[in-house]
């Protein structure tokens, strides 16, 4: 039969990758993952005890490793150990490397644990901004905003990976979206606390 760590099992995930980023986990097809691996279906199965375990082979590492980055992301802007720029050079490093997987995690997940992935990661992007939001005057009652910009910023990550772009041009346009977001989330505030001081009697 075959050996668990078998040339086999490695193109049956890279064909997968393939079909799961075309077609998303609920249309894609086994009977065309195991035929343009030229194996039986049977192999995937001896590998993979089913469609949602195989999709998880494929993504779980990049899965776990994004949200990682992201946690660190929130804690070094937080504290202050890392500039905006810095952490999206590391991220659009980190999301080029992976492209694929994090489009499928992104767009392609519906039926899966993974469904809500985006949301997870709105969850702790918006902690960070949440507290640059308070120490620069933002009540908790409209916090909403937050949510919004943290949603602005996944999307222009998205956006980067949907391009025909080099590492290097991405690497140029992500320093520029983190300046843009830091100087207009400030200015924003700005915005936010002249308005509340002109409703003020």
């Amino acid at each position: 039969m075959y050996e668990e760590n078998s040339d086999v099992k490695r193109r049956l995930i890279e064909i997968g990758r393939k079909e799961f980023l075309e077609y998303g986990y609920l249309k894609a097809s086994m009977r065309n993952i195991s035929s343009a691996a030229n194996v039986t279906t049977g192999a995937i199965y001896f590998f993979f005890h089913s469609k949602e375990d195989f999709f998880r082979a494929i993504l779980n590492e990049t899965a776990t490793e994004w949200k990682k980055h992201l946690q660190d992301y929130s804690e070094s802007e937080i504290s202050g150990t890392k500039t905006s720029a810095e952490n999206d050079r590391e991220l659009i490093s980190f999301l080029f490397t992976h492209k694929e997987e994090v489009r499928i995690l992104f767009e392609k997940s519906a039926g899966t644990v993974y469904e809500t992935y985006r949301e997870e990661l709105c969850e702790i992007l918006e902690e960070a901004f949440l507290e640059f939001y308070r120490r620069l005057g933002g009540k908790d009652e409209d916090a909403a905003i937050v949510k919004i910009v943290v949603r602005m910023r996944l999307q222009g990550y998205s956006e980067l990976l949907h391009g025909d772009y080099t590492m290097e041009q991405a690497m140029r346009y992500a320093e520029l979206l983190a300046f843009y977001g830091d100087s207009g989330f400030a200015g924003m505030m700005k915005q936010y606390n002249d308005m509340l001081e002109g409703s003020v009697v």
